[in-house]
């Protein structure tokens, strides 16, 4: 599962560098530059964050909390599944591979 971030160092807490439009944290209102802190409660930084994610599966609904400029926010995410991204080749026919390469 994923929520669709790239998380980058940040002192405070797991600082949101990129949100994918669409994912399930753009559709919670997160954006980049955010600061998350927690995830359910549970204390959050750029070292465990994806740690605490991996404890939930596709459908469960998260809160996060987190820090928009000096704003303490809380978000409500659902997770996702992660997407296909992964392509397999086989070889259907010697003949064409040993000419293809």
């Amino acid at each position: 599962m994923e929520i669709g971030v790239t998380t980058a160092q940040s002192a405070a807490g797991a600082k949101m560098s990129k949100v994918r439009n669409g994912s399930a944290a753009h559709r919670a209102g997160i954006s980049a530059g955010d600061i998350i802190v927690a995830i359910n409660h549970i204390k959050a930084d750029n070292k465990n964050f994806d740690n605490l994610l991996q404890r939930y599966q596709p459908g469960d609904q998260l809160t996060l909390h987190g820090f928009r400029r000096d704003e303490l926010m809380q978000f409500t995410v659902t997770l996702d599944k992660k997407p296909l991204d992964t392509v397999y080749l086989t070889v259907t026919d010697e003949t064409k591979l040993k000419s293809w390469i």
